[in-house]
Formats: C-alpha cells, structure tokens, sequence
C-alpha cells in the first residue's frame, strides 16, 4: 500500500515488510536503515520485517 498524496514515510509512522529475492531485500534493508528504520525485534521492536522469498 502507498502512502497517501502529500505524505511521507517516516519511521515514526511507518511499519514496512520486506519480502523478496535475497539481494533485493538486503538492499531495501540497507538502505532503510540509512533513512533511520529498525529492524524489529522481541527485545527491541522496530519498523521492519524481513523475509527472503528464494
């Protein structure tokens, strides 16, 4: 789903699932974590989620 006309995406808004071939969800990730998002995690809950389709 895209964000709407006008609005950003910002980590303290969003929550994004990465899913896909290995390499294309490692850069999503990289650079996501450059913009200021978190892997989630039990112990320390974030913005992301990661899942290798291949």
């Amino acid at each position: 789903m895209a964000p709407a006309p006008g609005r950003l995406l910002t980590p303290e808004r969003a929550r994004i699932m990465i899913c896909g071939n290995p390499q294309m969800v490692e850069d999503t990730h990289r650079q996501l974590i450059s913009m200021g998002y978190r892997l989630s995690r039990l112990t320390a809950p974030g913005q992301l989620a990661l899942e290798n389709g291949f």
